[in-house]
């Protein structure tokens, strides 16, 4: 599995079996297209199975998909055998970082994202992408993807999904 930066605020999901498109900000094609926020034009999607707007829990491919309203936004756990990683908003990483057993926490910056919050997190590495103003900065990675097959390079870090 491996996230991909394709915009400030859209990265792509690649799994063996599916590609998930969150937040899609240009043309794209997807198998999955995910809104997480309000005001996302859809129109410009090119190929879709499946759009999700809402809670529910969802298969296409062989990727199970479950996605939970939180506050203003969703919550989506992305299941693809053997690997599973979580997106959220950024206002609710707190709870988030509560959460067990996800290779990778995935955060879209809707406002300033904590860094101490985020390295909080158990998980195996913390992926956060959104607009420049509300990135952390510092002691980060920053990464176009990242590969969830191999942590090692990443493993306990917060990345920045950025240009490299």
């Amino acid at each position: 599995m491996e996230v991909v930066r394709l915009g400030d605020k859209s990265i792509k999901i690649r799994s063996k079996n599916a590609t998930i498109v969150v937040d899609p900000s240009t043309k794209t094609d997807a198998d999955v297209i995910v809104i997480m926020t309000s005001g996302i034009d859809i129109s410009f999607v090119q190929t879709a199975k499946l759009i999700i707007q809402g809670a529910g829990e969802y298969e296409v491919m062989g990727v199970a998909i479950k996605a939970e309203q939180q506050g203003s936004g969703l919550w989506v756990s992305v299941m693809d055998d053997p690997y599973k990683i979580l997106i959220c908003l950024s206002t609710n990483v707190g709870k988030a970082t509560e959460e067990e057993g996800y290779d990778a926490l995935v955060v879209k910056a809707t406002d300033l994202v904590q860094k101490d919050l985020l390295a909080s997190f158990a998980q195996k590495v913390c992926i956060v992408f959104g607009s420049s103003e509300f990135l952390p900065t510092g002691d980060v990675k920053v990464f176009a993807r990242v590969n969830i097959k191999k942590l090692e390079e990443v493993a306990g870090s917060i990345v920045v999904l950025g240009k490299e």
